[in-house]
């Protein structure tokens, strides 16, 4: 069983890319039941939702995700998730997005974890893949580190993070990561 490597995945580009996105690069992955029918209907109410309200109304949105056994797989990653954990509520169960620079480009952010640390390589793909800016924090308890990535158009422009020596003491979020 891994460390996670928890925070924020914050995502922004071209409307059309970010919905792009939004709509294939998720999957539900259900715990509880093994239902492929209804995983597939599940991610397909969420994001013609998130359509509806953002393209068509144009305003700030949240997605809840609901306790229901679901993990939001992404895509394309070696195990990164967004998943709702009810011990830190909003934390980990909202999405968040926005609109800038007159309405053609959208701004997200939503808590995502992954085993062991963030994969560089998985998320340059991702961002090639839909020609989106990725920015990466999170933190593993385990270890003691704090991970930072950032990617505009496929290249990397900030990676690092650093590791403590009293993570209780030092770590501005120690109750995140494990």
């Amino acid at each position: 069983m891994p460390n996670w490597c928890e925070g924020t995945l914050r995502f922004r580009g071209k409307k059309e890319n970010v919905m792009k996105f939004l709509s294939e690069g998720f999957e539900i992955l259900n715990m509880r039941e093994h239902d492929e029918n209804f995983n597939a209907k599940y991610i397909c109410k969420m994001m013609e939702r998130v359509k509806k309200e953002a393209l068509e109304e144009g305003y700030e949105v949240t997605v809840d995700l609901k306790d229901n056994g679901e993990y939001i797989y992404i895509c394309d990653t070696r195990r990164a998730f967004v998943e709702w954990d009810p011990q830190l509520g909003l934390w980990t169960n909202q999405m968040w997005i926005e609109y800038y620079d007159d309405d053609k480009c959208m701004l997200g952010v939503l808590p995502v974890k992954q085993a062991w640390a963030y994969d560089d390589g998985d998320w340059v793909d991702i961002s090639k893949k839909y020609e989106i800016d990725l920015h990466l924090f999170g933190w593993e308890a385990g270890m003691c580190f704090d991970d930072e990535l950032e990617i505009h158009n496929g290249e990397i422009v900030k990676t690092g993070g650093h590791t403590y020596d009293n993570w209780i003491w030092e770590c501005p979020n120690p109750f995140v990561g494990g």
